[in-house]
């Protein structure tokens, strides 16, 4: 597993295997999640909206209760968020 070590200044460097995999080049914007004393970084699409185009329309029928759970889950990570930027 590839490690990092942070800079005098806070910053990382990412390994170039994570980047490539990841498609993460300059400019990429990263979110910052904190967990249990963890940190994840989130890749920020390019276009928020554009990569919730389609999420409704499927091959298959969505139950409300999967809809109901998925929209459940957004609001965690949502809140998660914001507990971390707090």
């Amino acid at each position: 597993m590839p490690t990092t070590k942070v800079s005098s200044k806070g910053q990382i460097v990412i390994p170039r295997e994570i980047r490539e995999r990841l498609n993460i080049s300059k400019g990429t914007e990263l979110e910052l999640i904190v967990i249990d004393g963890g940190i994840f970084l989130i890749r920020v699409p390019d276009d928020p909206l554009k990569s919730l185009r389609g999420m409704l329309r499927s091959k298959r029928k969505r139950s409300v209760q999967e809809m109901r759970a998925w929209v459940k889950e957004e609001d965690r990570k949502l809140s998660e968020r914001r507990r971390a930027d707090a």
